[in-house]
Formats: structure tokens, C-alpha cells, sequence
């Protein structure tokens, strides 16, 4: 398959590849933007018609983090077609914005993922800055769903102020710095980059308790507090473990004193939703490992699980309510026909200890629904666990004696994507665990996105 085809593809699905966000409870308000098209001020790129990904046979193609850089793959060989720099990408998978400090300043550039990874924009930015990050696996955020905003964070940020640095995608303008009083993270931003959300750190206690907060990228510290109007008393405490988005739609795990729950920010309305998990899970331990969450194809629902524990809930996206919840053995045993690949190795080597991916589309991250909705892949501390959606019951484990903790679904749902800690990756049969093809070389840190190839 030659490059130059592969660009056309990356172009074609980028044209088709939109999000569209959910009208929820009857007191959320109407008319979030529906789609992103991508920077029609940043760098440029081509695109056309062309069928959405898994209409028709093909092969896949992986978006990849690799030796510090961004890599495209052919996922039927595990061939290296290009590499980009590393960053946050447009929801188009179009551009990438990096941003590497060097000393007194911050060197920002624009690559461009549809030809080739060419960088078409950099500007310099005064300061120390880095890509604002959220939940345990630090996947870099900052980006507004329209590809215009682009937010970075400061990266050594005093204890008595916060500093973020707005930009301009075109790069037609000098950051522009706002300053506020306290303590603040980066928790998202409105889909026309028109408001940053924060997380406020209470004073008074211990660190431990929060306030959702929007500031105007302006500068200006908008009044009240963002909270579940059906909990309105109730303070916000825990820590973000991992964050799915759908559109305008931010999904964020918690796991708080009294035990996990979801928090659902509308970023284009200003809402905010609570949703507490099974009371009974609080009572199994408070631990930040093991937990995991996959979006449905159809983005109805979002799974929660922790295989460790034997915990898993299906929420609502609608009615932003538990829908369904059950628990498992932790320590579930499959006969051997149900534990196929454990004795398989990737790219020659037996060190098999694999690294979290960042969730996105594809589907992508710790945990992974099949494109047709009836499995849910889970990782376990041994191997892929594969959860029936039907039934919420495990129905085989694959990899059974790997330490696997990543992986991603390739869009015809045959096949898994996996990535060693020693850098190196596979694809493995999605029913028997087989290897089929290893990654090219090693260096492999994580999928960003998987996408198909039409005929």
C-alpha cells in the first residue's frame, strides 16, 4: 500500500468522522453543537467523500504514540507508514498541535496528519507551558471541539495562582495569558473554545474537595458554581481516573471517599451531572488501579467496570442514571479452550507487560466495546478479560497469563490491538488471543485511534 494512498484515507475518514452530542435529562438545555469540522483556520488539508470506516472490507490503519512521536501503522502488518510529532489531535485526526518548552519560551507547532505529518505551523509562546492533562493516564486535552482554541497549561504553576495561555490555531495572534487566584486544573473546554472548565481546589480541605468552575477564555472568572442541580448540596470530591468524551459530552471517573461515581459535564451548556455508582462498591475498598470505561458504539451508554474487584455498571446517557449493574468472581476460571494466546509472544520477546492506551474513538483504552455492542473487552492484572453485554457476565478471558493493561478494538471487531511495556505491539485474533502480526520495530507507547480502510 503506498503512502500517498494512505494520506487520500486519513483525509476521507477525517471528512466523515464527526460527533454528535446527545440531548440528555428533560433539565439539560437544547442546541449543543452538534459537529466538529475541524480548523478551517489552522493548518490546511484535503479531503473527500468517501464511505465512513468499516462500511467495507479492509485493513486497518493506527494512529500510535511512539518514541515520543505520533506514527501512522498499517494494522493488517504492523508496517510504520510516517511519523508526526507528539500533541493533541483535532477530532478529525487532521491536525496535531505539540508543545515543547525550552527554557524562557514555548515552541508550539502544527502538524499535519494528512500529509505525511508535515509541521505547517509554530509560534513561540513566552513561558514554561505544557498540554493541560486529565485522569491517571495524563491524556493531554486542551483542544476546542471546533479546532480553534487551543489551551495550554503553566507548567510549574504556583501555589497561590493559575496560569493558562489561550491560542489561536492559525497562530495570528500572541497567546493570550489569563491569571486567576488559587488553585485550578484543566477539566475542558466549550466546543466553540469559548469558555475553559476548571476544577477549583476548596481551601480548608486538604486538597480533597473541588468546585467545577468556567472561566471565559476572556479572562474572567465566571460567578457560581457548576453542580448536579438534582444534588446541589453535595460537595465534589475524589480523584478523576479516566475521561471519555462524546461531542460536546465530557465523562469523567471518579473515585471518591464514599466510591466511584461519573461525573458528566455538558461543555456547551454549562451542566454538570453527578452519577453515583453502586453504593455496596464504596464498601469493597477505595483503590485507584483496575477501573476502566468504555463508551457504546452508538453512544447510548458507558460502561464501568473493575475486573478486580468484580464490579461492573452499565449508566444511561439519556437519563444519566445506573441502568444496570452486577458483580463477578474476581478470580473467574475459564477451561482452557476459553484462554487461548497465553503462550504467544510479540515481536520475538516474552516480556508482555502492556501500557494503558488513551481512550478515544476507535474504540480505544483500557476497556473497548465491540462495534456490534455484545462484547465488552476489559483489562485485567491477567490478560483481556470479555464481558457479555447481554448479561454483564464474563464470558472467556484471552491472554490469560499477561500482565496487560491497554488495549484497542479494531472497527470490524476481528481483531485486538495490544502494546507491550517493552515496546513492542501485536494484533491478536479479538476470539482466541492468537498473535496474527506484530508491530514493526518497538519504541510503542499507546493507540491513540484506530481507523478502517474502504475498499
Amino acid at each position: 500500500m503506498r503512502a500517498t494512498s494512505i494520506l487520500l484515507l486519513i483525509a476521507a475518514i477525517a471528512a466523515g468522522c464527526t460527533s454528535t452530542a446527545k440531548p440528555g435529562p428533560s433539565d439539560r438545555a437544547a442546541g449543543s453543537p452538534s459537529s466538529a469540522a475541524g480548523p478551517s483556520s489552522g493548518p490546511s488539508g484535503s479531503s473527500s467523500a468517501a464511505d465512513q470506516p468499516g462500511d467495507t472490507p479492509g485493513s486497518d490503519l493506527l494512529l500510535v504514540q511512539r518514541n515520543n512521536l505520533l506514527a501512522v501503522l498499517e494494522g493488517e502488518n504492523g508496517r510504520v507508514l510516517y511519523e508526526a510529532p507528539p500533541g493533541t489531535t483535532t477530532s478529525n485526526w487532521q491536525v496535531v498541535y505539540g508543545v515543547t518548552p525550552r527554557g524562557t519560551t514555548t515552541h508550539v507547532v502544527a502538524g499535519n496528519l494528512i500529509a505525511g505529518g508535515r509541521i505547517e505551523l509554530e509560534t513561540d509562546v513566552v513561558g514554561t507551558w505544557v498540554l493541560p492533562t486529565i485522569g491517571l493516564d495524563r491524556a493531554s486535552g486542551g483542544l476546542s471541539l471546533d479546532g480553534r482554541t487551543l489551551v495550554l497549561a503553566e507548567a510549574r504553576p504556583e501555589a497561590t495562582r493559575t496560569r493558562f495561555a489561550i491560542l489561536a490555531t492559525d497562530f495570528s495572534a500572541p497567546a493570550r495569558v489569563i491569571t486567576l487566584a488559587g488553585r485550578f486544573t484543566f477539566d475542558g473546554l466549550s466546543p466553540d473554545g469559548s469558555r475553559i472548565y476548571v476544577i477549583e481546589e476548596l481551601p480548608g480541605k486538604d486538597g480533597k474537595h473541588y468546585a467545577v468552575r468556567s472561566v471565559l477564555t476572556k479572562g474572567t472568572l465566571e460567578d457560581g458554581v457548576i453542580v448536579d442541580k438534582r444534588n446541589s448540596d453535595e460537595a465534589m470530591a475524589g480523584t478523576p481516573i479516566e475521561r471519555k468524551s462524546d461531542g460536546a459530552m465530557a465523562y469523567t471517573l471518579y473515585l471518591g471517599e464514599d466510591g466511584p461515581f461519573v461525573h458528566a459535564l455538558d461543555t456547551a451548556n454549562r451542566v454538570a451531572f453527578c452519577i453515583d455508582l453502586p453504593a455496596a462498591w464504596g464498601k469493597t475498598g477505595v483503590s485507584l488501579s483496575g477501573w476502566a470505561t468504555a463508551l457504546t458504539p452508538d453512544r447510548a451508554s458507558l460502561y464501568v467496570a473493575n475486573p478486580g474487584r468484580g464490579l461492573i455498571a452499565e449508566v444511561d446517557l439519556h437519563d444519566l442514571t445506573v441502568a444496570r449493574s452486577a458483580t463477578f468472581s474476581a478470580t473467574a476460571a475459564f477451561s482452557p479452550t476459553e484462554a487461548l494466546g497465553a503462550a504467544t509472544t510479540f515481536n520475538g520477546t516474552t516480556s508482555v507487560d502492556l501500557v494503558k492506551f488513551t481512550g478515544t474513538p476507535g474504540p480505544a483504552g483500557s476497556a473497548a466495546v465491540s462495534p456490534d455492542g455484545q462484547t465488552l473487552y476489559v483489562l485485567d492484572s491477567t490478560g483481556v478479560l470479555l464481558i457479555s453485554t447481554s448479561d454483564l457476565k464474563p464470558r472467556t478471558r484471552l491472554l490469560k497469563d499477561r500482565n496487560i493493561i491497554g488495549l484497542a478494538a479494531s472497527p470490524d471487531g476481528r481483531s485486538l490491538y495490544v502494546v507491550a511495556s517493552d515496546g513492542t505491539g501485536a494484533r491478536i485474533d479479538a476470539t482466541s488471543g492468537a498473535v496474527l502480526a506484530p508491530f514493526d520495530g518497538n519504541g510503542y507507547r499507546g493507540i491513540v485511534v484506530v481507523m478502517r480502510e474502504g475498499a
